[in-house]
């Protein structure tokens, strides 16, 4: 009989570490009491994931396996995952996301497991779902590692346009600088801010994206070529896996400080700046947990908030 309580996130602390992407696990077993995947109709039973690698060319979109064209590791890095309706962090048109019991060796197979938690991107029954979670993890396998982690380095400034931010700017959407407007603030202000200064990060840490696969290892993987985000053909394609860290609940922006709106505005500067649009500034792509994060996680609070921008699938 199944124990159930390897699906409780009770006692569980979030995965927050940066794990390079050589001892990312290379096969996730997932645990699916609910059928979430639709690949997992009993759940004693545990589906096979592999990561993958998400390839777009031209119109097409395709996955290989993540260590490319060399073979399969003879000893892969296996996760478990435990998927369960009851831990549902938030649902939007093309996925739900939820709050999943991880046990993971983070120094490679020969390491001991550990039980954390991350949060996981499933898509929806539509096409435009799969093309989306696509995007979204193409992403994320391309932003630069400082996006991810606290970084020390010179801080461009916001102040040249922040007044001319609405001043409920944040209530119902974001409002944004454009990518040149940032560039031209940091270009402009580039001798005043020499002096070093803790960056945070901009994304939430990416933990990979897995795709479920048959018994000779191939990739299920469809999409429809003349479909893209707004794709709504109905499918019964299996859940695709996009494994990211917690960062907390979407922000409620009615009652921020000037610094805390210029916080979030920076993360879109930095965005910008480094050649990314994220196409989606609502707020509620914008998550705000306790900070600073240096500090343990006992002694953070929202006196010193924490912001990280997510959900990628129109980039």
């Amino acid at each position: 009989e199944e124990d159930l309580r390897l699906y409780s996130v009770a006692g569980l602390s979030p995965l927050d570490m940066y794990v390079l992407e050589t001892r990312l696990p290379d096969e996730l077993l997932v645990h699916d009491l609910h059928n979430i995947t639709g690949r997992c109709p009993d759940s004693r039973t545990p589906v096979r994931y592999v990561r993958a690698k998400p390839v777009t060319e031209g119109p097409e979109q395709y996955v290989i396996s993540a260590w490319g064209t060399d073979k399969a590791p003879q000893n892969p890095n296996v996760a478990h995952l435990y998927l369960a309706e009851g831990n549902r962090l938030g649902e939007g048109h093309h996925s739900t996301v939820f709050r999943a019991p991880f046990s993971v060796r983070l120094e490679g197979a020969s390491d001991t497991a550990r039980r954390v938690t991350v949060a996981v991107k499933t898509t929806s029954a539509e096409c435009g779902a799969h093309y989306m979670l696509h995007q979204e993890a193409a992403m994320y396998t391309s932003f630069p590692r400082d996006f991810m982690e606290e970084t020390h380095r010179p801080s461009p400034t916001l102040a040249n346009f922040v007044p001319n931010a609405p001043e409920q700017g944040l209530a119902d959407e974001t409002y944004l600088p454009s990518p040149t407007s940032a560039l031209n603030v940091a270009a402009d202000n580039d001798a005043e801010h020499s002096e070093p200064a803790i960056l945070p990060p901009v994304v939430p840490k990416f933990y990979g994206y897995y795709l479920p696969v048959d018994d000779d290892g191939n990739f299920f993987g469809r999409t429809h070529i003349n479909c893209k985000e707004d794709g709504t053909c109905d499918v019964d394609w299996p859940a695709r896996l996009l494994l990211v860290e917690e960062c907390g609940a979407p922000i409620e922006p009615e009652d921020f400080t000037h610094d805390q709106r210029l916080a979030c505005f920076s993360l879109f500067q930095r965005l910008h700046e480094a050649g990314f649009v994220q196409y989606s500034p609502y707020r509620r792509n914008m998550l705000v947990q306790p900070g600073p994060l240096s500090a343990p996680r006992s002694e953070r609070s929202f006196a010193a908030p924490s912001f990280r921008i997510i959900d990628f699938g129109r980039g």
